[in-house]
């Protein structure tokens, strides 16, 4: 009865935890981490925050100039 009683303990702290609900602002934040260079590339690093996930493009918003074949589709384009 006692491993019982410890084993249902567990599993309520297991799952309990797995419930947690983190409040992210609806404000999109992006932050600049580091930035480096590996030969003749530029790593830029950044993180982001989005709230209620509705950063960038919706996945039916392809036509032009967002499409596969098209220059910005899925890309960060940056000009030095």
């Amino acid at each position: 009865m006692q491993k019982l009683l410890v084993a249902v303990l567990i599993l309520t702290v297991v799952l309990s935890s797995c419930l947690r609900k983190d409040d992210f602002s609806e404000i999109p934040i992006i932050e600049f981490k580091e930035m480096y260079q590996i030969d003749q590339s530029l790593v830029i690093k950044l993180s982001f925050t989005d709230g209620n996930g509705d950063i960038g493009l919706r996945d039916d918003e392809d036509y032009y100039p967002f499409g596969p074949c098209d220059e910005f589709y899925k890309n960060l384009i940056i000009d030095p």
